[in-house]
């Protein structure tokens, strides 16, 4: 069932109309078999009943005339038919109302004068079912006379005396070979019509799912012929349901062209834009100390005789180039594999950094740490990226305001979480937190974030935001290696 299910609507849509003309045709053929049984032993009750009728009144005169051979001869003519009475598939027998034989069309079986019960005790049930005054009809289904059919009819004078009765046993082999001949032959007929019927069928649904196979494979995006294919065999449905749903497809995949060129200059644009802010921001922080150091320069040059000017010039010079050289060092983000590996002492050392920024702005950062063995990730990167975290936390939070920094190594997996109180940030600003020039205060240089996700994305990990509430938590996860160790929790500020 399974198997089926898996395949194409070409080979599904053949093999169900040929289990449905299998199935069709064998109920017909169940039908009319059980019809024809049923009519076959109607047929043999009503014969058994017309013979006893008929025998139980040209018997009557004969039995009370005491002559014996006319009424054998009555007995045995209506049996001697043109199917005979093979193996004694036909009995008569007559009684008197003492319930001996008078006659039988079995003699030496039953002979004449003996109380049937004496000769075979199997019809005492039969004889308890005698009624003296209506003629009676059954099929024997249990017994030593099971697949017999009975009729038993009474024999009566003018005058209404009884006489005795007439049993007409008939065995049910009668009517099953003919049975048997006429469902052979309806067998072989709906073997026939079967056989007729698969081809036609299966021609049949194969064409007519060849519209809705094309149709899948136009949508599956397979080559243009699919197409010309779906125009091909839909020649002669050309106003029904699958070519309408071929023009709606049609329609939609043009549709669907358009706003994926939409999509495209869209997605072009915002690059352009980013682009854009991007080399605006490196201008501005570039051009900021060039202008200073041009100035400088061009002071220096007209009053350069003294050591004083001299000397403040190339200290000007020194902080401009500094700061250049951090913004395009900001810019050249890049994971060494080659690093040491993360230790537990990077944890202290990034304390001490972040404690210059401590002393300008009171805020209390919390650790919550429980790596005590050397991380499998490189070290230079993986402190430039909590740092930076840091620093943004510590930038963004209020007056006295707190820092949460979570470090937990488990199941392969290192997890950081920065968390610092301050206002939401607002939904429209998450989605640019990352971006050049987007999330820094006045005082950065406007990278940091940014290079937070380059970082991340190098080490082949995922950051996230969250801002709810009073609290903004940014979630990195990287995949890393630990050697075991003791886990160690502590707080500070």
């Amino acid at each position: 069932m399974r198997g089926y299910r898996k395949l194409s609507l070409q080979y599904k849509l053949p093999i169900a109309f040929g289990l449905a003309i299998v199935v069709t045709a064998l109920i017909v053929s169940g039908v009319l078999s059980w019809y024809t049984y049923r009519q076959m032993r109607d047929d043999l009750f009503v014969d058994a009943e017309g013979i006893s009728k008929t025998l139980a009144r040209g018997i009557a005169p004969l039995m009370l005339r005491d002559e014996v051979w006319q009424a054998y001869e009555s007995v045995v003519a209506p049996l001697t038919t043109a199917s005979g009475n093979k193996a004694g598939q036909k009995l008569v027998i007559v009684l008197d109302k003492n319930r001996r034989i008078f006659v039988s069309s079995q003699p030496r079986a039953f002979p004449m004068q003996r109380r049937l019960v004496d000769l075979n005790a199997e019809y005492r049930p039969i004889l308890n079912r005698l009624s003296p005054d209506k003629i009676l009809t059954w099929y024997q289904k249990t017994g030593p006379l099971a697949g017999h059919v009975f009729v038993a009819a009474p024999i009566l004078a003018e005058d209404g005396l009884p006489l005795g009765t007439v049993i007409v046993r008939f065995a049910d082999t009668l009517f099953l070979d003919r049975f048997n001949e006429a469902g052979r032959r309806a067998a072989l007929a709906t073997l026939a019509t079967v056989l007729l019927l698969l081809p036609l069928g299966w021609g049949f649904s194969k064409r007519l799912a060849e519209p809705l196979v094309a149709l899948r494979r136009r949508m599956a995006g397979l080559p243009g012929q699919a197409g010309m294919a779906i125009e091909a065999s839909h020649g002669q449905f050309r106003s029904d349901e699958i070519q309408d749903l071929s023009d709606q497809f049609d329609h939609m995949k043009a549709e669907l062209a358009k706003n994926e060129l939409l999509k495209t200059r869209i997605a072009a644009a915002d690059r352009l834009a980013a682009i854009g802010r991007l080399a605006a921001g490196i201008a501005h922080e570039i051009n900021n100390p060039l202008g200073g150091m041009i100035n400088a320069v061009n002071t220096f040059e007209r009053f350069g005789e003294s050591k004083e000017l001299a000397a403040k010039t190339t200290s000007l010079l020194k902080r401009g180039l500094a700061q250049i050289k951090e913004t395009v060092g900001a810019m050249l983000v890049e994971a060494r594999l080659e690093s040491r590996a993360f230790t537990p002492e990077d944890i202290d050392d990034l304390k001490t950094l972040v404690g210059a920024d401590l002393a300008t702005k009171p805020v209390h950062i919390v650790w919550n740490v429980n790596i005590d063995a050397p991380i499998a990730l490189p070290a230079t990167p993986l402190r430039q990226l909590i740092l930076n975290l840091l620093l943004n936390a510590i930038a963004a939070s209020d007056q006295n305001g707190v820092v949460q920094c979570s470090l937990h190594f488990e199941d392969g997996m290192l997890a950081i979480t920065v968390r610092n109180s301050g206002k939401q940030v607002p939904q429209d600003r998450l989605l640019k937190l990352f971006e050049p020039y987007e999330a820094e205060s006045s005082s950065g240089n406007g990278l940091g974030l940014w290079v937070c996700y380059q970082i991340v994305q190098q080490l082949n990990g995922v950051i996230s935001v969250n801002s709810e509430g009073k609290f903004t938590a940014f979630v990195v996860e990287l995949p890393a290696r630990q050697e075991a160790g003791r886990q160690m929790e502590e707080s500070e500020s």
